[in-house]
């Protein structure tokens, strides 16, 4: 394969990783509400921070009377369970704001981002996409002819007519069509399969993010399987949205709002409620 080839490889792969991690991302983004936000918070840029950052911080800068709902980053020591002594607030452009009275929370349970996930499972599902199309145009070109070097423009310029499902080729006078010797590739069509294994890499994308995916496999699954993946999902997302949900409490106890946070989803409050449940499990070991 020819470098040029090469790179037009790699940029579909880069566009095909960047597709889903885009859907992955704007799910993410979009799995909490909030709800009494001060009119100073922007409740899409919290969440931005939380994915990407992997924390944020609802806070009062000094000499000011409103909150602000940013990404912050450590100053000073840590007390004896890992949480910062000291904070500094940072906004969109970077700039510190100082500040002695806040509330911070991470992601997830883990204190990490959630987006660094989604790459990889985007880079899964670009693979998956890419080894699709491959089988796909295997089988619009099953034979590869064997040709001498002298003769590649010729019919490299047959190859893309073609490609172009092009009903007539015309070729230059004495060309020879006899010699061509076409190898057989015996490549197989695993198109099904390959699709199979794309719809459950994007279904564990899902529950990564705590959604359950639909499928049409159900009938394949007993209901143990199904129950231990639902609770998966619901554990998954429950330590999300947890520390969102604790945020919103110390931050009602410490400046006197009431702000509350939910699933942007309901199915059937199943999810709310078995999430609520683990909740209150956390909260009562603390």
């Amino acid at each position: 394969m020819s470098r040029k080839s090469d790179k037009q490889q790699v940029i579909q792969c880069i566009a095909l990783k960047n597709y889903y991690s885009r859907r992955l991302e704007n799910l993410a983004l979009t799995e909490f509400q909030y709800e009494n936000l001060p009119d100073t918070c922007d409740a899409d840029y919290l969440e931005r921070c939380f994915l990407y950052k992997g924390k944020a911080g609802i806070y009062r800068p000094k000499g000011l009377e409103m909150l602000l709902s940013t990404g912050w980053l450590t100053r000073g020591n840590f007390n004896a369970y890992g949480y910062p002594t000291e904070i500094v607030g940072v906004d969109f452009n970077g700039r510190n704001i100082e500040t002695d009275e806040w509330v911070i929370a991470w992601d997830n349970k883990e204190r990490d981002n959630t987006y660094s996930n989604i790459q990889l499972y985007a880079q899964q599902l670009a693979e998956i996409h890419q080894t699709i199309r491959a089988n796909l145009f295997q089988q619009r070109h099953p034979l590869m002819p064997a040709i001498d070097k002298s003769e590649l423009l010729s019919y490299q310029t047959i190859y893309n007519e073609i490609d172009d499902f092009t009903p007539f080729i015309p070729v230059k006078k004495g060309f020879d069509t006899e010699n061509l010797n076409p190898l057989d590739l015996r490549i197989p069509y695993i198109g099904n399969e390959l699709f199979d294994t794309l719809d459950r890499a994007w279904g564990k994308a899902l529950n990564m993010l705590g959604i359950t995916a639909e499928t049409d496999k159900k009938e394949r699954l007993i209901s143990q399987e199904i129950s231990l993946n639902r609770q998966e999902d619901i554990l998954s997302l429950g330590t999300r949205y947890y520390t969102r949900k604790k945020m919103c409490d110390d931050v009602n106890e410490k400046f006197g709002t009431n702000i509350k946070v939910k699933l942007a989803v309901n199915d059937t409050n199943l999810i709310a409620r078995e999430v609520d449940m683990f909740m209150q499990r956390e909260q009562g070991e603390e």
